[in-house]
């Protein structure tokens, strides 16, 4: 799936996962997907929204797109799953959001960057 138009910036697509929503990214079982969130677009988690990568399924970052994990947005990469985050590409993580690795196998790549907007220290 790509989030936004393919060859254009404009106008700007945002999604938003919030009160309690969920979004898979593949089933973990025998279905993979993947998500590409192109130049301009965005993601945005917060208020109980839950995304999970699963098991060979890929959340990629791009550049000039931003993912934003907001206060009770939670980002789960399930054992086998992967969030990349192309150069140019950005997190922007927010006081009260989530993001967990569940299993030896579950990656985030960084090769864009991470915005903290916390008060408490990134642990």
């Amino acid at each position: 799936m790509h989030l936004g138009h393919v060859c254009e910036t404009t106008p700007k697509v945002v999604l938003n996962i919030n009160n309690n929503a969920l979004m898979n990214i593949g089933d973990g079982n025998t279905r993979t997907a993947s998500v590409l969130v192109q130049e301009g677009h965005e993601i945005e988690v917060n208020n109980n929204g839950n995304i999970y990568v699963k098991n060979g399924s890929t959340l990629k970052i791009t550049e000039g797109s931003k993912l934003m994990i907001k206060n009770g947005g939670s980002l789960i990469i399930e054992n086998g799953g992967l969030l990349l985050v192309e150069e140019g590409g950005q997190i922007d993580f927010y006081e009260g959001g989530n993001i967990a690795l569940n299993g030896e196998n579950a990656k985030l790549v960084l090769d864009g960057k991470i915005h903290l907007y916390e008060k408490e220290p990134f642990t």
